[in-house]
């Protein structure tokens, strides 16, 4: 393989990555191998919703797909910020799955999308139901 071999009519697609079974090809290091669609999780929109039972409220968040130590540790962030308690869990959505939901005690709608559009998701995929 020459490093300095022209890449350029290299007709490689995104499932035409390098591997062992392709080595007659030459090989471009530095070409994004990975899948460019659309990627349903990120264009998936983020649901905020509060449910009030007498006088107490609980605020929900699902479709917001992160690893889980990193929305365990968000929710741990947020908790601590507004002093209140929740979870993280498995519920129905909408009827039809079964989501990761994070459940918030209180009204913190506000707070929440504030805090997702800082952790750099786009405002336009964060919608507050109700």
């Amino acid at each position: 393989m020459n490093p300095f071999e022209d890449y350029t009519n290299n007709s490689t697609t995104d499932t035409d990555c390098p591997n062992s079974s392709t080595l007659d090809k030459p090989v471009n290091p530095f070409e994004d191998c990975t899948n460019n669609s659309t990627n349903d999780a990120l264009d998936k929109p983020i649901n905020i919703w509060v449910t009030e039972s007498g006088r107490k409220h609980n605020t929900y968040v699902s479709g917001w797909n992160i690893d889980d130590a990193v929305i365990k540790e968000h929710h741990k962030t947020m908790k601590k910020a507004k002093g209140c308690n929740g979870s993280i869990k498995d519920m129905e959505v909408d009827g039809d799955s079964t989501e990761r939901v994070m459940q918030l005690q209180g009204d913190h709608a506000d707070y929440v999308k504030k805090f997702i559009i800082n952790t750099g998701i786009d405002p336009s995929r964060i919608y507050i139901k109700g």
